[in-house]
C-alpha cells in the first residue's frame, strides 16, 4: 500500500510505518534510481577532478550492476552476490572513509553461524545495505550452492558482525586501507575473495556434473571430449587447492575440495566402466570389419587398412583408459598388424606392375610375420600371404640365391670392419673426432637388414652393423653438444633446456660400452652439471636478495623449495665432500636469508597495510634480524621500511612526549599551582595539528581523544584568564578625544564586578594573585579615568556631574566590598578619597544616612 500525503510523492507503507515509530533508518528508504542518484550525489560532492556528470555516470553503472535495468521496486529476480560485490567496491572506493566505515549490511531470516560466515541456506535470502543511515532497496540473492559460497566467502574476508546481532555485518576495519580521506579493501581481503569466487564455481561445476547420472555414450569422440571435462574440472580444483600464495587462505576451502575431488574420481570412474562395456563392443566389431572392408577382390585395399589406422589413432592416447587391459591389448594388436598388412598389400600392388617377382620384399615380409604376434587379424594376413606363395617362382636355384647371399655379405663386411676398427679409436682416445658420417653407417644398417635369405650369420652381422652406428651417432651427438659450449654464464639459464641437454648427454653416455671416451665424456658432464648447479644457485641468490615489489619478494613462491631442490641436488655431484658441504651450506644459509626476510616483510606487511605502529622492540627486533643478512637491494628496501616504521614511532613518541609535559602545566594552572601563560596555547595547538598529521591507528586516536580532553581543560583555563583580562582594552577605549566618557565606559563596570565575584571563590595562590593584581590595576585605571572624566567635563552641567558622581559612588563601593582581596587596596582607598575632596562628592550611601 502507499499514499499521498498533500502534493508530495508517495511513501509506502513499511516507510509510513517507519516515521510513525521513530526509526529514521527505515524512513529513508533510497526506493527507485533518482532518490539513490541525489543520495549520493550530494555524499560525494567531495570527490576532486570528477563532474556531476561523471559521478553520475559512475553512480547508474553501480546502480545497474546491483538491480539492473530496471528500478529497484520493479526488479524481483535474484542477484549473485559475485556481481554485486564489484559494484559494492567501487562504492566503496568513490565514498568517504568514515561513510564506508559505517555502512551496514544485514542479511534478512538467516542463522548465521559463528563468525566463519557460514549461513544455514534457507529458501529465500534478502540483503539490506545502510549508508549514513538511509537504506538501499532491498536486493533479492540467488541462494544457490555456489552462490551461498560465495556470500559466505565475502563474509569471513571482508566482514565482522556488528554489535553481535544475528545476520547484521560491517566491514571489517582492519581490512580497510586508508587513502587520504578514502579506503580500499586490503589485496589480501580482495585476493581471498576472488580465490574463494573461483572455488565456488568449480565446486559448482563439479556438483552438477556428479550429480548427472551415468550416461550410456557410444560415441569415441564424445567419450573422449566427456573426459577431457573431468581432467579440466580435477586440474581446476587441485590447483585452487594448492595456491602458494601467502594472501589466501587455501585451508578455509580445502576440506571442500577435496571432498569435492573424491565425488569427482568416483563418477569419473563410474563413467569409464560404463564407457569400457560399450567399447569392448566396439573392438569385437572393429575386428570383424576388418575381416570384411581389408579384403576387397581378393587383395588387401591400402585406402581401407588407411582408414583404420586413421580410426585408431584418433583414440590411440586414450586406450589405456577407454579400454579394458584385453580390448587394449587387442587395439594394439590390430595397430601393428595394420601396418603389416599394409606391406602386404604394397607387394600384392608390385606384382601387378613388374614382370619380375619380388623375392628380397617377399622374404623380408616372411620374416616380419614369423615375428609378429599372433592377433584378430593373423588368419586374414596368412591367407593374402599363402596367395603370394602359390605365384612365387619355384625355379630359383638355391645355390644362385646363396651365391647372391654370399656377394651381398662381401660387400658389407668390408667397410663395417673398417667403421669397427675405426670405432675402436674413438672408444680408445678421446682428443680425436669421428670422421665418419652417419649416413654412411645408417646405410651400412640398411644393407645389413636387406641382405637375402640364407646369408650366413645375417643376425649378427646386422647387430654389428647397428652397434657401429650407434655408437657413431652417439659420440657424434655428445661432441656437437659440448661444442655448442652451454654458455654457464647466460643470465636466461633458468628458462633455458640446460637440464634437458645434460639430461640427453647423461643418457647418450650411458649407450658407450665402458671406454676412456666414456670417462672422459662422463668427466665433462659433470663439470657440466656442477657449473649448472652453481650458476642456477648465483641466480637464486639474486632473486633471494632482488628489490622486493610491494613489500614482496618476486623469488617468494617458489625460493625454498626451488633451493631445496637444488640442495638434494648437491649430493649427486661427483666432487668432494668437504665440497658438497660448503656447497650445501651456501645454499642453506641461502634458505635461511630469504625465510627470514620473508619474515620480516610479512611483519611489515602487518603494520604498513593496517597502518598501525610498531613498538620499539618489534622495530629492533626486525632491525637486528636484518643486521645478519648480506648486503643486497632487497635488505636496502626492508631496512627503509623499518627505518620509516621507527620514524613513524619516533614522531608519535616525541608528541605523546611533548603533550604530556604541555597536559601537566595546563593542569596545574587548571588546579591553581601555576601561573597562566600563552605560549600553553601555542605550544598545545602546534602538538594539536602534530597529531593529527600523523598517520592513522589506534594510537593516533588515542592521543587524540586525550588532547579533546585536555583542550576542554584549556578551554576553561582560557575563559578565566580572558574573564580578568576584558576590562582592560575596555578602559583603553573609556574616553572620547576631549575626555569625555566613550559608550565603552559604562560596559566597564559589569566586568569589573564579574571579576571581582569570581576572584573571591579563587583558592589562595600565585595564580590567583596574579589576577587580583591585574584586576587591582584595572580599578585603579578606572579611578584615574574617572578623576580625567570629572575635570573634562562641562562647567556647571549638574546631570554630567551626577552622573559621575554614581560612577564613583560604584567604584567607592566596589573597593570597600574587594578589602582584603585586591594587593593595592590602600591606593585604591585613598584614591576615592582624593576624588570625594575635590570634588565634594557625598561620603555616605543613602542607605547609611537613613540606617
Amino acid at each position: 500500500m502507499s499514499m499521498t500525503i498533500g502534493t508530495t510523492s508517495g511513501v509506502n507503507e513499511l516507510q509510513l510505518q517507519a516515521m510513525l515509530t521513530g526509526q529514521l533508518k527505515e524512513a529513508t528508504h533510497l526506493e527507485g534510481w533518482e532518490a539513490f542518484k541525489n543520495f549520493f550525489i550530494k555524499l560525494l560532492n567531495h570527490l576532486p577532478g570528477m563532474n556531476l556528470e561523471d559521478k553520475e555516470k559512475n553512480l547508474r553503472d553501480i546502480y545497474n550492476m546491483i538491480y539492473g535495468e530496471k528500478t529497484a521496486a520493479a526488479s524481483d529476480k535474484t542477484h549473485s552476490i559475485e556481481t554485486l560485490w564489484p559494484a559494492i567496491e567501487r562504492l566503496i572506493h568513490l565514498m568517504e572513509g568514515d561513510d564506508v566505515r559505517a555502512m551496514e549490511f544485514e542479511l534478512i531470516s538467516h542463522n548465521v553461524s559463528g563468525m566463519t560466515g557460514q549461513l544455514h541456506t534457507p529458501g529465500h535470502l534478502t540483503l539490506v545495505i545502510r549508508v549514513d543511515d538511509h537504506t538501499l532497496p532491498e536486493i533479492a540473492l540467488s541462494n544457490s550452492d555456489m552462490h551461498h559460497e560465495m556470500l559466505s566467502n565475502v563474509l569471513t574476508h571482508n566482514m565482522t558482525s556488528k554489535d553481535g546481532a544475528p545476520g547484521l555485518y560491517q566491514l571489517d576495519q582492519e581490512k580497510l586501507i586508508s587513502r587520504g580521506s578514502s579506503v580500499e579493501l586490503a589485496p589480501a581481503a580482495v585476493m581471498s575473495t576472488s580465490h574463494g569466487f573461483e572455488v565456488a564455481r568449480a565446486l559448482e561445476a563439479s556438483r552438477v556434473l556428479v550429480q548427472t547420472s551415468v550416461k550410456e555414450i557410444s560415441n569415441l569422440d564424445e567419450q573422449i571430449a566427456q573426459l577431457d571435462h573431468y581432467q579440466k574440472l580435477i586440474a581446476d580444483l587441485t590447483q585452487l587447492r594448492s595456491v602458494q600464495d601467502p594472501d589466501v587462505r587455501t585451508e578455509l576451502h580445502s576440506e571442500f575440495i577435496d571432498n569435492e575431488l573424491a565425488a569427482l574420481n568416483t563418477h569419473r570412474q563410474q563413467q569409464l566402466e560404463s564407457h569400457q562395456r560399450l567399447n569392448h563392443e566396439f573392438v569385437d566389431t572393429l575386428v570383424e570389419e576388418c575381416a570384411d572392408d581389408l579384403l576387397q577382390g581378393g587383395l588387401l585395399c591400402k585406402d581401407a587398412i588407411n582408414t583404420k589406422q586413421s580410426l585408431l589413432s584418433t583414440f590411440t592416447p586414450h586406450m589405456d583408459t577407454l579400454f579394458h587391459e584385453a580390448d587394449n591389448h587387442r587395439l594394439q594388436q590390430i595397430q601393428s598388424q595394420l601396418s603389416l598388412a599394409y606391406k602386404v598389400a604394397d607387394l600384392q600392388a608390385q606384382l601387378q606392375s613388374s614382370e619380375s617377382f619380388p623375392q628380397e620384399p617377399f622374404s623380408n615380409l616372411q620374416v616380419a610375420m614369423r615375428q609378429a604376434e599372433t592377433g584378430p587379424l593373423t588368419t586374414l594376413l596368412n591367407t593374402a600371404l599363402n596367395a603370394i606363395r602359390q605365384i612365387a617362382p619355384h625355379n630359383i636355384a638355391r645355390e644362385e640365391i646363396e651365391a647372391q647371399a654370399r656377394h651381398a655379405s662381401g660387400r658389407l663386411l668390408q667397410p663395417l670392419e673398417e667403421a669397427e676398427t675405426t670405432m675402436a679409436k674413438l672408444l680408445s682416445d678421446p682428443g680425436i673426432r669421428s670422421d665418419m658420417d652417419s649416413k654412411t653407417t645408417e646405410k651400412m644398417v640398411t644393407q645389413a637388414t636387406r641382405l637375402p635369405p640364407f646369408t650366413p650369420d645375417k643376425m649378427t652381422l646386422i647387430s654389428r652393423a647397428e652397434t657401429v652406428h650407434q655408437q657413431n651417432v652417439t659420440i657424434s651427438k655428445i661432441d656437437r653438444l659440448l661444442s655448442e659450449g652451454l654458455t654457464l654464464a647466460d643470465h636466461n639459464v633458468l628458462d633455458f633446456p640446460r637440464e634437458r641437454v645434460i639430461y640427453e648427454l647423461q643418457t647418450l653416455n650411458t649407450q658407450l660400452p665402458e671406454s676412456q671416451r666414456k670417462s672422459s665424456y662422463q668427466l665433462q658432464i659433470d663439470e657440466l652439471d656442477e657449473g649448472l648447479l652453481r650458476r642456477k644457485v648465483d641466480i637464486w641468490q639474486e632473486h633471494v636478495g632482488s628489490m622486493p615489489e610491494a613489500g614482496r619478494s618476486p623469488a617468494s613462491g617458489n625460493a625454498v623449495q626451488a633451493l631445496t631442490a637444488l640442495k638434494d641436488k648437491v649430493q649427486q655431484l661427483t666432487i668432494s665432500g668437504q665440497g658438497k658441504s660448503e656447497f650445501k651450506g651456501f645454499i642453506a644459509s641461502l634458505i635461511t636469508q630469504h625465510q627470514v626476510m620473508e619474515s620480516v616483510e610479512a611483519t611489515l606487511r602487518h603494520y604498513i597495510e593496517g597502518n598501525k605502529y610498531a613498538i620499539k622492540d618489534v622495530v629492533n627486533d626486525l632491525a637486528g634480524k636484518m643486521s645478519a643478512i648480506g648486503d643486497c637491494p632487497r635488505k636496502h628496501a626492508l631496512m627503509e621500511h623499518i627505518t620509516a616504521l621507527q620514524t613513524k614511532n619516533n614522531e608519535l613518541d616525541t608528541i605523546y612526549k611533548e603533550f604530556a609535559d604541555v597536559q601537566q602545566k595546563i593542569t596545574a594552572v587548571a588546579r591553581f599551582h601555576a601561573t597562566w601563560s600563552e605560549d600553553l596555547v601555542k605550544t598545545f595547538s602546534n602538538l594539536k595539528t602534530q597529531a593529527q598529521d600523523l598517520p592513522g591507528g589506534e594510537p593516533k586516536k588515542t592521543l587524540l581523544r586525550n588532547m579533546a580532553a585536555t583542550e576542554i581543560k584549556l578551554l576553561e583555563v582560557q575563559h578565566l584568564e580572558r574573564m580578568f583580562s576584558e576590562p582592560g582594552p575596555l578602559l583603553a577605549k573609556a574616553t572620547e578625544a576631549n575626555g569625555t566618557p566613550s559608550p565603552h565606559w559604562p560596559q566597564v563596570f559589569p566586568l569589573l564586578d564579574q571579576a571581582a565575584a569570581t576572584l573571591k571563590q579563587l583558592p589562595e595562590s600565585t595564580r590567583t594573585s596574579g589576577l587580583a593584581t591585574r584586576l587591582g590595576n584595572d580599578t585603579n585605571n578606572a579611578l584615574n579615568l574617572l578623576k580625567g572624566m570629572i575635570a573634562a567635563g562641562p562647567e556647571g552641567d549638574k546631570k554630567y556631574m551626577a552622573a559621575r558622581e554614581d560612577e564613583y559612588k560604584h567604584l567607592r563601593d566596589f573597593i570597600s566590598s574587594m578589602a582584603g582581596y585586591l594587593p593595592n587596596g590602600n591606593v585604591l582607598t585613598n584614591a576615592v578619597k582624593d576624588i570625594k575632596h575635590e570634588n565634594n562628592f557625598s561620603s555616605r550611601t543613602l542607605r547609611e544616612r537613613f540606617a
